[in-house]
This record gives structure tokens, sequence and C-alpha cells, in this order.
């Protein structure tokens, strides 16, 4: 991680190589929050959790159905420099008391987000520096299938009769095509 204060920088001055790598950081794209460009995130991290089985499961399953995928998190280093870095930073609480769904886009969009968590951790008289904490919300589409109507007769054919000392059942046997040993 670098470190972007100005002491840590005239610290790094004097060494070449540190120029050359923050010439190219600084030559980077924006990071856009909403509408809000970012100039300066230096650090990101993505967490990409599932919940997957620990005890034994049964042979023969499937195991995609015991592994679920649970919301993704991310978070943000950033600063603010600039005349209006305040007013940057007010936009960005903003988005946090509005409530709702955020993109961010750095290498790819990411969409979905809500800020859990917004930490200032330093502040000076030309520059806020700050970390953003987000959630994937996971959605899903509903659909309502229509009830088959009253006046719909079921379809059936070969229709077997079973009479047994408790209860009548009349349908499709599924295992009348099965043959044990010594029928014919």
């Amino acid at each position: 991680m670098v470190d972007l204060s100005i002491t840590g920088l005239m610290s790094k001055a004097i060494n070449s190589n540190s120029l050359s790598f923050l010439n190219s950081y600084f030559s980077r794209k924006y990071v856009i929050l909403e509408d809000i460009p970012l100039e300066l995130v230096y650090s990101f991290n993505e967490d990409l959790p599932s919940d997957v089985p620990t005890l034994p499961l049964d042979n023969g399953s499937n195991i995609n159905d015991n592994i679920s995928n649970n919301s993704g998190t991310f978070s943000i280093k950033a600063q603010i420099v600039g005349d209006n870095y305040m007013e940057t930073y007010e936009k960005i609480l903003s988005l946090r008391d509005k409530r709702r769904e955020v993109k961010l886009y750095m290498d790819k969009l990411y969409s979905n987000l809500a800020i859990k968590n917004i930490t200032r951790t330093n502040t000076s008289l030309t520059n806020i520096e700050f970390n953003i904490n987000f959630v994937q919300i996971n959605t899903v589409n509903l659909q309502l299938i229509p009830a088959p109507s009253s006046a719909a007769k079921p379809i059936t054919s070969n229709k077997t009769e079973l009479k047994t000392s408790k209860q009548e059942w009349e349908g499709d046997l599924a295992s009348s095509g099965i043959k044990l040993s010594g029928e014919k």
C-alpha cells in the first residue's frame, strides 16, 4: 500500500522507483462512485464468500445444491484533494443518507451495492482520507404461475385402480413396467 499523505510522499521522493510508480499511479483513470469521480483510490478489497458444508454429504448428492454464494463485500480507501474536497465528501455522505443502491466503477462496474460504512480517517486543510465499505445486494426475480382453472380436467392414461384397506388410489403406475425375477 502506498502512503499518499504529504509526509509519505516526501519521504519517498528521494527514491526514483517510487516516483515512477507514483507517476504511473496518478496517470490512471478515475474511479467513479455513482457520478462522483474519486481521483485517489489507493486500496480496493473484494470479498466473495460462499457457505460450503463441513459435514459429510450423501454419496451421489449434487454438491452444487449444498454450496450457497453469499453477498459480496467491497471496500475502498480514497483521498479527496483540491479546492472542493469537502463538497465532494458531502456528496458521498448524501449517497449513504439516501439509503439507495449505488454503482462503483473501477476496472469493471459493480452494481447493486449498499453503503455499509463510511469512516473518515484523516482530514487536513487540503484533503480528506476515508474508507467506504459496500455490501452487494442479491436480488431474485419472482414470477407468478397461473393456477389451473377448476374446469380443467386432468389428463391421464392407462389408469389402474388400487384398493387397500385404508384408501383407494387411481392413476398411472410408474412401476408397471418393472418385472421381478420369476415373473413373465
